[in-house]
């Protein structure tokens, strides 16, 4: 098939929406010249797809474009979405937020995560551009799967604007407990008293980390959920 066309918004509705940050598909040179798609290889999408296509589902996520708005289109009976993203997109949300500041922490801290403003800012701003983009298409009370740490703030995201909707999250990293993050010592401003910081402890195992500048929505990012808080 050839690429498709600019987006234009025209969206029936779906029982079963899957969110990642990636569709299914690689783009592919045709024989004739053209640009188009085939199914990507990865373990979720050959688990999903068989799911999906008996369903009739869509799929949202990002078609590996850049600076790239599409329409939605069909593949191996598969309803995909695409999601655009800049070359700043790419670099603060995926390469920065994501890559360098969570994906090494929920790594046993294997090297140490960066965390800068920009960063989180552009992480929320994707989220809810994923959010925004399941909200348009998902059926009443639909059921929709969100998946990995790219997107980890779009299961309340939706919540918050459907509470009609059943929601489901994985994620296909390890999260980090307490003992894997080593005793950090997580520094962030305290918006109550500014120009002061709060410091959160977690248990120690071998050796202490500190992560300087961390703030709260991080903090409540990474331990939602948990029923032991550490005293902040």
């Amino acid at each position: 098939m050839g690429t498709p066309a600019p987006s234009q918004n025209t969206e029936q509705s779906y029982d079963l929406v899957v969110a990642a940050n990636r569709l299914p598909v690689d783009r592919i040179t045709n024989p004739d010249g053209t640009q188009g798609f085939r199914r990507s290889p990865g373990g979720l999408v050959t688990a999903l797809a068989p799911i999906m296509a008996a369903s009739d589902g869509a799929w949202v996520g990002w078609h590996g474009g850049v600076d790239e708005e599409l329409e939605s289109f069909d593949k191996d009976d598969i309803h995909l979405v695409p999601v655009p993203l800049s070359e700043d997109d790419l670099e603060l949300y995926y390469e920065g937020f994501s890559n360098s500041t969570l994906w090494p922490l929920y790594h046993d801290v294997i090297v140490p995560p960066e965390y800068h403003r920009t960063w989180w800012d552009r992480y929320k701003k994707i989220n809810q551009r994923f959010a925004d983009a399941v909200l348009k298409i998902a059926a009443p009370n639909a059921t929709v799967w969100v998946h990995d740490y790219q997107l980890q703030l779009v299961p309340q995201m939706i919540r918050l604007a459907r509470p009609d909707l059943k929601i489901g999250f994985f994620l296909h990293i390890p999260f980090p407990a307490d003992q894997p993050l080593l005793a950090a010592a997580v520094a962030y401003p305290d918006p109550a008293r500014p120009g002061r910081r709060r410091s959160c402890w977690f248990p120690a195992r071998s050796r202490c980390l500190q992560l300087p500048a961390l703030p709260a929505p991080l903090y409540r990012l990474l331990h939602q959920g948990r029923r032991r808080h550490s005293p902040c």
